[in-house]
C-alpha cells in the first residue's frame, strides 16, 4: 500500500496472487456449480504456486521455489551462452530471426529441468490427495509466463497423469478485435492470469 501511494497510485483492492488466479478461474472456466477438482499452477520465474480448487473452494495452496529461471540458467550453463541468448532459446528462438535454429541440447536441458519441476509438483499433489477426502484431480490448468514452454506442460502431464491445459484468461471476456489484436492476446494470455483475476475484483468485496 505504501509503495503504491509513493508511486502516486490510490490502491483500492489488494489481493494475494493465488486468490487472484482462482478468481480468474472462477470467472473464466466455471459455469455455475462445479464438482470437479482442478490444480491451477501459476508458473513464474522463480516460484511455482499450486492452488487446488475442489467443489469451487480453495482446498490447498503451496509455493515451490522452482520456475522458468532455473531452465534459463541451466541452458546458459550447458551451452556457455549469455542469459539473453538462453532466454531466447528457452521460448523457441528470437522472433526477429525467423531462421533461428534452436540447438538440440536446449530441448534436452528443458526436459531435464522440467522433470525436476514436475516431480515437485507431483509430490504436492500426492500430499493433497493423501490428506484430503478428494479422490482425484480432474485437470491441471497452467498460467504464468513459464506456462508458455510446451515441453514443461507435456512433462507435467506425463508425470501426473492428469490432463493439462494452458489457461486463457481472455477467453470469456468481450473485447473489440479492432482495438486488441486477438493473436497478441492469445500470445500473452498465460501471463495474464493474476492480472485478470485482480481486475475482476470489486472494491465492495471482502
Amino acid at each position: 500500500m505504501v509503495v503504491a501511494r509513493e508511486a502516486g497510485l490510490d490502491p483500492r483492492v489488494v489481493d494475494v496472487d493465488s486468490f487472484s488466479v482462482q478468481n480468474m478461474y472462477d470467472t473464466t472456466y466455471v459455469r455455475g456449480q462445479s464438482d470437479e477438482t482442478v490444480a491451477i499452477l501459476d508458473l513464474g520465474a522463480s516460484i511455482t504456486s499450486i492452488i487446488i480448487v475442489a467443489d469451487g473452494i480453495t482446498a490447498f495452496t503451496r509455493d515451490i521455489s522452482m520456475g522458468g529461471q532455473q531452465i534459463t540458467e541451466e541452458i546458459q550453463k550447458q551451452l556457455n551462452i549469455t542469459h539473453e541468448e538462453a532466454e531466447a532459446y528457452k521460448v523457441g528462438g528470437r522472433e526477429a530471426d525467423l531462421d533461428a535454429v534452436v540447438p538440440h541440447e536446449v530441448e534436452e536441458v528443458i526436459r531435464r529441468v522440467s522433470e525436476t519441476i514436475a516431480q515437485e509438483i507431483q509430490r504436492s499433489l500426492n500430499f493433497f490427495l493423501e490428506t484430503s477426502s478428494v479422490g482425484v484431480i480432474n485437470r491441471i490448468l497452467l498460467t504464468g509466463g513459464t506456462a508458455k514452454i510446451p515441453t514443461l506442460a507435456r512433462v507435467i502431464g506425463e508425470f501426473t497423469g492428469v490432463p493439462v491445459e494452458i489457461a486463457n484468461p481472455f477467453s470469456a471476456l468481450q473485447y473489440d478485435p479492432k482495438t486488441y489484436n486477438p493473436d497478441y492476446l492469445n500470445d500473452v494470455a498465460p501471463l495474464a492470469g493474476v492480472a485478470v483475476g485482480l481486475a475482476l475484483r470489486r472494491t465492495s468485496e471482502r
